[in-house]
Protein backbone atom coordinates (compact mmCIF):
# COMPACT_ATOMS: atom_id res chain seq x y z
CA UNK A 1 0.00 0.00 0.00
CA UNK A 2 1.28 3.64 -1.16
CA UNK A 3 0.79 6.93 1.05
CA UNK A 4 0.62 9.93 -0.68
CA UNK A 5 3.10 12.38 0.80
CA UNK A 6 3.12 16.67 0.49
CA UNK A 7 5.97 18.41 1.04
CA UNK A 8 5.58 21.05 3.86
CA UNK A 9 7.96 23.72 2.58
CA UNK A 10 7.49 23.14 -1.49
CA UNK A 11 4.12 21.36 -1.78
CA UNK A 12 5.61 18.77 -4.07
CA UNK A 13 3.55 15.44 -3.66
CA UNK A 14 4.87 12.06 -4.07
CA UNK A 15 3.94 8.78 -3.28
CA UNK A 16 5.91 6.22 -0.77
CA UNK A 17 5.53 3.12 0.74
CA UNK A 18 2.98 2.86 4.19
CA UNK A 19 6.47 1.21 5.35
CA UNK A 20 8.47 4.73 5.94
CA UNK A 21 5.70 6.35 7.41
CA UNK A 22 7.09 7.61 11.04
CA UNK A 23 10.62 7.69 9.22
CA UNK A 24 12.56 10.88 8.55
CA UNK A 25 12.65 11.62 4.45
CA UNK A 26 14.35 13.92 2.10
CA UNK A 27 12.29 16.32 -0.62
CA UNK A 28 13.67 15.85 -4.12
CA UNK A 29 12.35 19.33 -4.90
CA UNK A 30 14.15 21.93 -2.20
CA UNK A 31 15.77 18.62 -0.21
CA UNK A 32 13.67 19.97 2.97
CA UNK A 33 13.75 16.70 5.64
CA UNK A 34 10.41 16.01 6.81
CA UNK A 35 8.57 13.24 8.95
CA UNK A 36 6.24 11.25 7.06
CA UNK A 37 3.22 11.48 9.67
CA UNK A 38 -0.39 12.46 9.23
CA UNK A 39 0.37 15.69 9.15
CA UNK A 40 2.15 15.45 5.70
CA UNK A 41 -0.49 13.25 3.96
CA UNK A 42 -1.90 14.71 0.71
CA UNK A 43 -5.54 15.23 1.37
CA UNK A 44 -7.64 12.94 -0.91
CA UNK A 45 -10.20 15.04 -3.23
CA UNK A 46 -13.21 13.45 -3.46
CA UNK A 47 -14.62 12.57 -6.98
CA UNK A 48 -17.57 14.00 -8.72
CA UNK A 49 -19.03 14.59 -11.38
CA UNK A 50 -19.77 18.39 -13.04
CA UNK A 51 -23.34 18.46 -12.01
CA UNK A 52 -22.41 17.22 -8.38
CA UNK A 53 -20.43 21.09 -7.23
CA UNK A 54 -23.70 22.62 -7.24
CA UNK A 55 -25.19 20.36 -4.74
CA UNK A 56 -22.40 19.80 -2.60
CA UNK A 57 -21.19 23.31 -1.81
CA UNK A 58 -19.64 22.82 1.89
CA UNK A 59 -15.79 22.63 2.09
CA UNK A 60 -15.65 18.81 3.13
CA UNK A 61 -14.58 17.68 0.30
CA UNK A 62 -11.20 19.92 0.20
CA UNK A 63 -9.53 17.99 3.52
CA UNK A 64 -9.46 18.19 7.20
CA UNK A 65 -6.94 20.40 9.02
CA UNK A 66 -3.50 18.94 9.78
CA UNK A 67 -2.08 17.65 12.86
CA UNK A 68 0.30 19.33 14.94
CA UNK A 69 3.72 17.66 13.55
CA UNK A 70 5.14 14.88 14.84
CA UNK A 71 2.57 14.55 17.70
CA UNK A 72 -0.53 12.33 17.08
CA UNK A 73 -3.37 12.06 20.33
CA UNK A 74 -4.70 8.44 20.37
CA UNK A 75 -6.83 8.02 23.42
CA UNK A 76 -6.15 10.88 25.20
CA UNK A 77 -2.51 10.06 24.94
CA UNK A 78 1.06 11.67 24.01
CA UNK A 79 2.41 9.64 21.40
CA UNK A 80 6.10 10.95 19.67
CA UNK A 81 7.99 9.45 16.86
CA UNK A 82 11.81 9.07 17.11
CA UNK A 83 13.82 10.29 14.87
CA UNK A 84 15.58 8.27 12.73
CA UNK A 85 19.56 7.81 12.17
CA UNK A 86 19.20 8.86 8.87
CA UNK A 87 16.91 10.24 6.19
CA UNK A 88 15.55 8.64 3.04
CA UNK A 89 15.49 10.30 -0.44
CA UNK A 90 12.25 10.73 -2.58
CA UNK A 91 11.15 12.30 -5.68
CA UNK A 92 13.61 13.03 -8.38
CA UNK A 93 17.20 14.19 -7.49
CA UNK A 94 17.68 18.45 -8.53
CA UNK A 95 19.59 19.06 -11.19
CA UNK A 96 22.45 20.44 -9.71
CA UNK A 97 23.15 17.24 -8.09
CA UNK A 98 22.79 15.82 -11.36
CA UNK A 99 24.94 18.22 -13.18
CA UNK A 100 27.79 17.55 -10.11
CA UNK A 101 27.60 13.53 -10.63
CA UNK A 102 28.14 14.08 -14.79
CA UNK A 103 30.85 16.61 -14.18
CA UNK A 104 32.44 14.25 -11.84
CA UNK A 105 32.41 11.13 -13.68
CA UNK A 106 33.42 12.89 -17.05
CA UNK A 107 36.74 14.40 -14.82
CA UNK A 108 37.65 11.02 -13.70
CA UNK A 109 36.73 9.47 -17.36
CA UNK A 110 39.35 12.15 -18.98
CA UNK A 111 42.02 11.75 -16.31
CA UNK A 112 42.34 8.28 -17.16
CA UNK A 113 42.22 9.15 -20.70
CA UNK A 114 44.74 12.32 -20.66
CA UNK A 115 47.28 9.84 -18.44
CA UNK A 116 47.02 6.78 -20.72
CA UNK A 117 47.32 8.22 -23.91
CA UNK A 118 49.48 11.33 -23.33
CA UNK A 119 52.07 9.46 -22.02
CA UNK A 120 52.09 6.58 -24.91
CA UNK A 121 54.39 8.12 -27.02
CA UNK A 122 57.11 11.58 -28.45
CA UNK A 123 55.03 14.57 -28.71
CA UNK A 124 52.24 13.91 -26.18
CA UNK A 125 50.57 16.41 -24.20
CA UNK A 126 52.53 14.73 -21.10
CA UNK A 127 56.03 14.79 -22.47
CA UNK A 128 58.74 16.34 -20.44
CA UNK A 129 55.83 16.36 -17.17
CA UNK A 130 58.38 14.72 -14.15
CA UNK A 131 56.52 12.00 -12.40
CA UNK A 132 56.09 14.54 -9.61
CA UNK A 133 54.15 17.20 -11.50
CA UNK A 134 51.74 14.49 -12.77
CA UNK A 135 50.93 13.42 -9.55
CA UNK A 136 49.85 16.65 -8.89
CA UNK A 137 47.94 17.58 -11.62
CA UNK A 138 45.84 13.45 -11.40
CA UNK A 139 45.58 14.07 -7.43
CA UNK A 140 43.68 17.23 -8.07
CA UNK A 141 41.66 16.04 -11.47
CA UNK A 142 41.15 12.61 -9.07
CA UNK A 143 40.05 13.90 -5.31
CA UNK A 144 37.83 17.04 -7.51
CA UNK A 145 36.10 14.43 -9.97
CA UNK A 146 35.70 11.84 -6.81
CA UNK A 147 34.06 14.67 -4.91
CA UNK A 148 31.98 15.55 -7.45
CA UNK A 149 30.49 12.20 -8.17
CA UNK A 150 29.78 11.89 -4.72
CA UNK A 151 27.94 14.45 -3.90
CA UNK A 152 25.94 14.09 -6.77
CA UNK A 153 24.39 10.69 -6.49
CA UNK A 154 21.81 11.33 -4.11
CA UNK A 155 21.05 7.50 -4.28
CA UNK A 156 23.46 4.99 -4.36
CA UNK A 157 26.22 7.02 -2.79
CA UNK A 158 27.66 3.47 -1.82
CA UNK A 159 28.62 2.67 -5.54
CA UNK A 160 29.03 5.95 -5.96
CA UNK A 161 32.26 6.33 -3.76
CA UNK A 162 33.66 2.66 -4.92
CA UNK A 163 33.68 4.20 -8.49
CA UNK A 164 35.38 7.48 -7.80
CA UNK A 165 37.80 6.06 -4.96
CA UNK A 166 38.91 3.82 -8.41
CA UNK A 167 38.90 6.25 -10.57
CA UNK A 168 41.41 8.26 -8.54
CA UNK A 169 43.68 5.08 -7.57
CA UNK A 170 43.71 4.08 -11.26
CA UNK A 171 44.58 8.28 -12.49
CA UNK A 172 47.79 8.36 -9.45
CA UNK A 173 48.65 4.64 -10.98
CA UNK A 174 49.41 6.10 -14.28
CA UNK A 175 50.99 8.94 -13.11
CA UNK A 176 53.34 7.41 -11.81
CA UNK A 177 54.05 4.41 -13.84
CA UNK A 178 53.55 5.48 -17.31
CA UNK A 179 57.02 6.30 -18.75
CA UNK A 180 58.73 10.15 -19.30
CA UNK A 181 59.30 11.04 -22.42
CA UNK A 182 62.29 13.35 -22.43
CA UNK A 183 63.01 15.30 -25.35
CA UNK A 184 66.62 15.19 -24.82
CA UNK A 185 67.52 12.05 -23.12
CA UNK A 186 71.21 13.49 -23.55
CA UNK A 187 73.21 15.55 -21.07
CA UNK A 188 76.20 17.61 -21.41
CA UNK A 189 79.47 16.10 -21.23
CA UNK A 190 82.46 17.50 -20.00
CA UNK A 191 85.56 16.93 -21.12
CA UNK A 192 86.96 14.82 -18.03
CA UNK A 193 84.11 12.74 -18.89
CA UNK A 194 84.89 12.61 -22.56
CA UNK A 195 88.52 11.88 -21.98
CA UNK A 196 87.38 8.47 -20.03
CA UNK A 197 84.63 6.56 -21.29
CA UNK A 198 84.41 4.19 -19.05
CA UNK A 199 83.48 6.31 -16.18
CA UNK A 200 80.59 7.87 -18.49
CA UNK A 201 78.85 4.15 -19.58
CA UNK A 202 79.06 3.30 -15.72
CA UNK A 203 77.25 6.03 -14.53
CA UNK A 204 74.82 5.25 -17.75
CA UNK A 205 74.58 1.99 -16.65
CA UNK A 206 73.74 3.12 -13.03
CA UNK A 207 70.54 5.34 -14.51
CA UNK A 208 67.35 3.85 -13.40
CA UNK A 209 66.17 2.37 -17.23
CA UNK A 210 63.01 3.11 -16.71
CA UNK A 211 62.94 7.09 -16.70
CA UNK A 212 64.46 6.76 -20.47
CA UNK A 213 62.75 3.82 -22.22
CA UNK A 214 59.84 3.30 -23.58
CA UNK A 215 60.06 -0.59 -24.12
CA UNK A 216 61.55 -3.14 -23.36
CA UNK A 217 64.63 -3.28 -24.51
CA UNK A 218 65.67 -5.68 -27.42
CA UNK A 219 68.94 -8.67 -26.74
CA UNK A 220 71.65 -9.30 -28.77
CA UNK A 221 69.60 -12.34 -30.49
CA UNK A 222 66.83 -10.46 -31.06
CA UNK A 223 68.60 -7.62 -33.00
CA UNK A 224 70.63 -10.26 -34.76
CA UNK A 225 67.20 -12.03 -35.84
CA UNK A 226 65.33 -9.09 -36.95
CA UNK A 227 68.50 -7.06 -38.40
CA UNK A 228 69.35 -10.38 -40.54
CA UNK A 229 72.51 -9.29 -38.98
CA UNK A 230 74.34 -12.00 -40.21
CA UNK A 231 73.56 -11.71 -44.53
CA UNK A 232 73.90 -7.81 -43.93
CA UNK A 233 76.51 -6.98 -41.70
CA UNK A 234 78.94 -10.18 -40.54
CA UNK A 235 80.24 -10.17 -44.42
CA UNK A 236 81.40 -6.81 -44.30
CA UNK A 237 82.87 -7.14 -40.99
CA UNK A 238 84.96 -10.07 -42.16
CA UNK A 239 86.10 -8.73 -45.61
CA UNK A 240 87.26 -5.53 -43.89
CA UNK A 241 88.63 -3.57 -41.05
CA UNK A 242 86.03 -3.73 -38.12
CA UNK A 243 86.51 -0.87 -36.40
CA UNK A 244 86.51 1.14 -39.38
CA UNK A 245 82.87 -0.54 -39.99
CA UNK A 246 79.37 0.28 -38.23
CA UNK A 247 75.46 -0.55 -38.62
CA UNK A 248 73.00 1.76 -37.67
CA UNK A 249 69.79 0.23 -37.75
CA UNK A 250 66.84 3.10 -38.31
CA UNK A 251 63.26 2.12 -36.98
CA UNK A 252 60.39 4.81 -38.09
CA UNK A 253 61.53 5.27 -41.32
CA UNK A 254 60.05 5.40 -44.36
CA UNK A 255 61.50 3.86 -47.73
CA UNK A 256 61.63 8.23 -49.38
CA UNK A 257 63.53 9.46 -46.08
CA UNK A 258 66.43 6.84 -47.13
CA UNK A 259 68.46 9.48 -49.33
CA UNK A 260 68.40 12.62 -47.34
CA UNK A 261 70.02 10.29 -44.31
CA UNK A 262 72.27 9.11 -46.26
CA UNK A 263 73.80 12.37 -47.73
CA UNK A 264 73.68 13.22 -44.28
CA UNK A 265 75.77 10.84 -43.09
CA UNK A 266 77.81 10.73 -45.84
CA UNK A 267 79.09 14.47 -45.42
CA UNK A 268 79.32 14.02 -41.20
CA UNK A 269 81.26 11.21 -41.28
CA UNK A 270 83.54 12.17 -44.44
CA UNK A 271 82.96 8.80 -45.88
CA UNK A 272 83.97 8.05 -49.64
CA UNK A 273 80.54 6.86 -50.65
CA UNK A 274 76.56 6.99 -49.77
CA UNK A 275 76.53 4.49 -46.79
CA UNK A 276 74.83 1.02 -48.52
CA UNK A 277 71.14 0.55 -47.27
CA UNK A 278 68.99 -2.57 -46.58
CA UNK A 279 65.16 -2.45 -45.81
CA UNK A 280 64.26 -4.96 -43.30
CA UNK A 281 61.00 -6.31 -43.07
CA UNK A 282 60.63 -5.64 -38.99
CA UNK A 283 60.74 -1.83 -39.76
CA UNK A 284 63.26 1.11 -40.94
CA UNK A 285 66.42 -0.02 -42.54
CA UNK A 286 69.87 -0.89 -41.95
CA UNK A 287 72.41 1.64 -43.29
CA UNK A 288 75.95 -0.01 -43.48
CA UNK A 289 78.78 2.64 -42.68
CA UNK A 290 82.65 2.15 -44.15
CA UNK A 291 85.00 4.52 -43.38
CA UNK A 292 89.11 4.58 -44.48
CA UNK A 293 89.62 5.98 -40.50
CA UNK A 294 88.48 4.61 -36.97
CA UNK A 295 84.60 4.69 -36.70
CA UNK A 296 84.28 5.19 -33.05
CA UNK A 297 80.92 4.21 -32.55
CA UNK A 298 80.06 7.00 -29.22
CA UNK A 299 81.28 9.44 -32.29
CA UNK A 300 78.47 7.78 -34.32
CA UNK A 301 75.99 8.05 -31.26
CA UNK A 302 76.58 11.57 -31.62
CA UNK A 303 76.29 11.96 -35.01
CA UNK A 304 72.76 9.98 -35.55
CA UNK A 305 71.54 11.15 -32.28
CA UNK A 306 70.62 14.43 -34.67
CA UNK A 307 68.04 12.97 -36.48
CA UNK A 308 66.38 10.43 -33.92
CA UNK A 309 66.79 8.66 -30.64
CA UNK A 310 69.87 5.87 -29.87
CA UNK A 311 68.20 3.52 -27.67
CA UNK A 312 70.92 0.77 -27.99
CA UNK A 313 74.14 0.00 -29.34
CA UNK A 314 75.78 -3.18 -29.00
CA UNK A 315 79.61 -2.56 -29.57
CA UNK A 316 79.79 -6.56 -30.46
CA UNK A 317 77.90 -6.20 -33.56
CA UNK A 318 78.99 -2.74 -34.43
CA UNK A 319 75.14 -1.72 -34.26
CA UNK A 320 73.15 1.12 -33.30
CA UNK A 321 69.59 0.75 -32.36
CA UNK A 322 67.40 4.27 -33.14
CA UNK A 323 63.98 5.41 -33.65
CA UNK A 324 63.96 8.48 -36.60
CA UNK A 325 62.40 11.79 -35.45
CA UNK A 326 60.77 13.03 -38.54
CA UNK A 327 60.21 16.25 -37.56
CA UNK A 328 63.98 16.27 -38.61
CA UNK A 329 63.41 15.82 -41.93
CA UNK A 330 60.11 17.62 -42.72
CA UNK A 331 60.02 21.03 -44.23
CA UNK A 332 59.05 24.25 -42.55
CA UNK A 333 55.92 25.96 -43.70
CA UNK A 334 55.55 29.45 -43.90
CA UNK A 335 53.28 29.69 -40.63
CA UNK A 336 56.20 28.43 -39.11
CA UNK A 337 58.76 30.60 -40.38
CA UNK A 338 56.83 33.48 -39.12
CA UNK A 339 56.47 31.92 -35.68
CA UNK A 340 60.44 30.56 -35.61
CA UNK A 341 61.45 34.62 -36.03
CA UNK A 342 59.09 36.39 -33.49
CA UNK A 343 60.45 35.42 -29.76
CA UNK A 344 57.07 36.93 -28.81
CA UNK A 345 54.91 33.72 -30.00
CA UNK A 346 55.05 31.15 -27.77
CA UNK A 347 56.08 28.08 -29.98
CA UNK A 348 59.39 30.21 -30.92
CA UNK A 349 61.24 28.46 -28.56
CA UNK A 350 59.80 25.00 -29.13
CA UNK A 351 60.12 25.14 -33.15
CA UNK A 352 63.65 26.06 -32.95
CA UNK A 353 64.49 24.14 -30.11
CA UNK A 354 63.01 21.17 -32.93
CA UNK A 355 65.03 23.04 -35.71
CA UNK A 356 68.81 22.24 -33.94
CA UNK A 357 68.12 18.99 -35.05
CA UNK A 358 67.20 19.63 -38.71
CA UNK A 359 69.82 17.84 -40.73
CA UNK A 360 69.79 21.02 -43.66
CA UNK A 361 73.29 22.88 -41.95
CA UNK A 362 71.11 26.22 -42.93
CA UNK A 363 68.17 25.65 -41.13
CA UNK A 364 70.50 24.86 -37.85
CA UNK A 365 72.64 27.69 -38.14
CA UNK A 366 69.60 30.01 -38.78
CA UNK A 367 68.26 28.75 -35.69
CA UNK A 368 71.53 28.92 -33.38
CA UNK A 369 71.64 32.65 -34.29
CA UNK A 370 67.73 33.33 -33.28
CA UNK A 371 68.17 31.67 -30.39
CA UNK A 372 71.44 33.36 -29.65
CA UNK A 373 69.77 36.99 -29.77
CA UNK A 374 66.50 35.84 -27.49
CA UNK A 375 66.04 36.02 -23.77
CA UNK A 376 66.44 32.36 -22.28
CA UNK A 377 63.00 32.58 -20.47
CA UNK A 378 61.85 29.03 -21.61
CA UNK A 379 63.16 25.50 -22.12
CA UNK A 380 66.77 26.58 -20.81
CA UNK A 381 67.85 23.28 -19.98
CA UNK A 382 66.97 21.52 -23.37
CA UNK A 383 68.06 24.29 -25.21
CA UNK A 384 71.16 24.56 -23.68
CA UNK A 385 71.82 20.32 -24.35
CA UNK A 386 70.74 20.79 -27.69
CA UNK A 387 73.38 23.31 -28.43
CA UNK A 388 76.21 21.52 -26.23
CA UNK A 389 75.38 18.12 -27.91
CA UNK A 390 76.12 20.30 -31.63
CA UNK A 391 79.55 20.99 -30.36
CA UNK A 392 80.31 17.15 -30.24
CA UNK A 393 79.69 16.60 -34.28
CA UNK A 394 82.55 18.32 -36.51
CA UNK A 395 81.65 21.66 -37.28
CA UNK A 396 83.46 24.28 -39.59
CA UNK A 397 84.81 27.02 -37.66
CA UNK A 398 82.37 29.86 -38.44
CA UNK A 399 79.14 27.46 -36.76
CA UNK A 400 81.85 26.79 -33.34
CA UNK A 401 81.78 30.50 -32.76
CA UNK A 402 77.90 31.18 -33.72
CA UNK A 403 77.18 27.73 -31.10
CA UNK A 404 79.55 29.45 -28.32
CA UNK A 405 77.62 33.25 -28.87
CA UNK A 406 74.25 30.71 -28.47
CA UNK A 407 75.69 29.38 -25.29
CA UNK A 408 76.92 32.27 -23.62
CA UNK A 409 73.50 33.47 -23.63
CA UNK A 410 72.03 29.90 -22.63
CA UNK A 411 74.14 28.12 -20.57
CA UNK A 412 75.13 28.08 -16.62
CA UNK A 413 78.27 28.56 -14.79
CA UNK A 414 78.74 24.62 -13.92
CA UNK A 415 76.78 22.88 -16.52
CA UNK A 416 79.78 21.55 -18.85
CA UNK A 417 79.56 23.46 -21.64
CA UNK A 418 82.94 25.39 -20.43
CA UNK A 419 85.18 22.69 -20.67
CA UNK A 420 83.76 21.49 -23.95
CA UNK A 421 84.21 24.85 -26.43
CA UNK A 422 87.80 25.13 -23.85
CA UNK A 423 88.31 21.80 -25.72
CA UNK A 424 87.24 23.05 -28.87
CA UNK A 425 89.39 26.14 -28.63
CA UNK A 426 92.93 24.58 -27.65
CA UNK A 427 92.11 21.64 -30.23
CA UNK A 428 91.90 24.83 -33.27
CA UNK A 429 95.03 26.58 -31.58
CA UNK A 430 97.22 22.86 -31.44
CA UNK A 431 95.83 22.85 -35.54
CA UNK A 432 96.67 26.30 -36.10
CA UNK A 433 93.46 27.58 -37.28
CA UNK A 434 91.81 30.60 -36.34
CA UNK A 435 89.76 30.76 -33.50
CA UNK A 436 86.25 32.74 -33.79
CA UNK A 437 85.45 35.70 -31.75
CA UNK A 438 82.12 33.47 -30.90
CA UNK A 439 84.78 31.06 -28.55
CA UNK A 440 86.69 33.78 -27.50
CA UNK A 441 83.78 36.15 -26.18
CA UNK A 442 82.39 32.86 -23.99
CA UNK A 443 85.79 32.35 -22.56
CA UNK A 444 86.53 35.64 -21.31
CA UNK A 445 83.21 36.12 -20.10
CA UNK A 446 83.48 32.37 -18.10
CA UNK A 447 86.82 33.34 -17.25
CA UNK A 448 87.63 29.45 -17.89
CA UNK A 449 90.95 28.48 -16.11
CA UNK A 450 92.05 26.52 -18.70
CA UNK A 451 91.53 29.25 -21.14
CA UNK A 452 93.93 31.79 -19.46
CA UNK A 453 96.68 30.33 -21.31
CA UNK A 454 95.50 30.14 -24.47
CA UNK A 455 94.47 33.84 -24.36
CA UNK A 456 97.95 35.45 -23.26
CA UNK A 457 99.38 33.61 -26.24
CA UNK A 458 96.64 35.43 -29.00
CA UNK A 459 98.00 38.14 -26.81
CA UNK A 460 101.45 37.83 -27.12
CA UNK A 461 100.76 37.49 -31.13
CA UNK A 462 98.97 40.70 -31.07
CA UNK A 463 99.92 42.76 -27.52
CA UNK A 464 97.73 45.81 -29.23
CA UNK A 465 94.27 44.50 -30.33
CA UNK A 466 94.22 41.38 -28.00
CA UNK A 467 94.69 43.77 -24.82
CA UNK A 468 91.13 43.99 -23.99
CA UNK A 469 90.64 40.62 -24.22
CA UNK A 470 92.83 39.92 -21.32
CA UNK A 471 91.68 43.07 -19.27
CA UNK A 472 88.27 41.45 -19.28
CA UNK A 473 89.52 37.83 -18.59
CA UNK A 474 90.73 39.87 -15.33
CA UNK A 475 93.53 38.58 -12.62
CA UNK A 476 93.53 34.79 -13.65
CA UNK A 477 95.93 35.55 -16.39
CA UNK A 478 97.86 38.34 -14.05
CA UNK A 479 100.62 35.21 -13.50
CA UNK A 480 101.39 34.07 -16.80
CA UNK A 481 101.22 38.28 -18.20
CA UNK A 482 103.87 38.84 -15.33
CA UNK A 483 106.46 36.85 -17.11
CA UNK A 484 106.77 39.08 -19.71
CA UNK A 485 108.01 41.87 -18.17
CA UNK A 486 111.50 40.85 -19.18
CA UNK A 487 110.76 40.32 -22.96
CA UNK A 488 113.01 41.12 -25.62
CA UNK A 489 110.53 42.55 -27.70
CA UNK A 490 109.52 46.64 -25.46
CA UNK A 491 106.17 46.50 -27.33
CA UNK A 492 105.24 43.49 -25.35
CA UNK A 493 107.27 44.36 -22.30
CA UNK A 494 105.14 47.35 -22.19
CA UNK A 495 101.49 45.90 -22.97
CA UNK A 496 102.83 43.49 -20.14
CA UNK A 497 103.44 46.67 -17.54
CA UNK A 498 99.79 48.32 -18.65
CA UNK A 499 97.78 45.10 -18.14
CA UNK A 500 99.59 44.53 -14.74
CA UNK A 501 98.35 47.86 -13.91
CA UNK A 502 94.57 46.79 -14.12
CA UNK A 503 94.51 43.23 -13.77
CA UNK A 504 97.51 42.87 -11.55
CA UNK A 505 97.61 41.65 -8.01
CA UNK A 506 99.68 41.92 -4.45
CA UNK A 507 101.42 38.16 -5.50
CA UNK A 508 102.71 40.19 -9.07
CA UNK A 509 104.62 43.19 -7.09
CA UNK A 510 107.51 41.61 -6.41
CA UNK A 511 107.81 40.55 -10.14
CA UNK A 512 107.31 43.83 -10.79
CA UNK A 513 109.64 45.93 -8.48
CA UNK A 514 112.30 43.32 -9.91
CA UNK A 515 111.63 44.37 -13.60
CA UNK A 516 111.77 47.99 -12.28
CA UNK A 517 115.03 47.45 -10.96
CA UNK A 518 116.52 46.01 -13.76
CA UNK A 519 115.10 48.61 -16.47
CA UNK A 520 117.05 51.11 -18.68
CA UNK A 521 114.40 52.33 -20.62
CA UNK A 522 113.11 55.13 -19.31
CA UNK A 523 109.58 55.11 -20.86
CA UNK A 524 108.93 51.70 -19.83
CA UNK A 525 110.19 52.52 -16.01
CA UNK A 526 107.77 55.06 -15.97
CA UNK A 527 104.79 52.86 -17.51
CA UNK A 528 105.66 49.79 -14.91
CA UNK A 529 106.24 52.56 -11.56
CA UNK A 530 102.21 53.45 -12.82
CA UNK A 531 101.50 49.74 -12.43
CA UNK A 532 103.19 49.46 -9.11
CA UNK A 533 101.62 52.15 -7.82
CA UNK A 534 97.83 51.06 -8.85
CA UNK A 535 98.41 47.52 -7.77
CA UNK A 536 99.37 48.73 -4.80
CA UNK A 537 96.03 51.16 -3.94
CA UNK A 538 93.68 48.00 -5.05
Amino acid sequence: MTLRIQCPSCQQAFEVGEELKGRTVECGSCEKRFQVTDAVLAPERQRVFPDELKKNQDLSRFGRAPLNEGVANTSGKEMRYEAPDKSLFVGPPPLIRTLFAVVGSLLLLGGLALFFFGAQNYGGVLQDVEVTNRLILGGFMGLLGCSMLIWGRMRGRALASMFGLLGLGGILALAWFMPVHRTISGEIRSVAAADDVDDEKEVARSRPPSAFLVKEPLTEEEVIKKTRWFATVQPTLVSGEEANIAAVWVQGMESYQRLQLQNYLEEVLQLRALPSFRELLSGGGLFLIERRSLLDLDELEGVVGRFGEVEQTFPDLRLIQMTLEPSVLSEVSDEQNIKLVDSTQGAFYSLNFQELRALQKARVKAAINRLAAAEPVRMRKDITSRLASLLTVPQDAETYGELAAALEVWSEPGDGADDVISKIALNMRERGQTIPEGILKFLISRKTPSAAVLLVELWQENPSTRRASIENYGSTAAPLIASFLRSSDASVARNAAVLLGKIGTKAELPQMQEALTGASNDSFKAVLQESIEQVARR
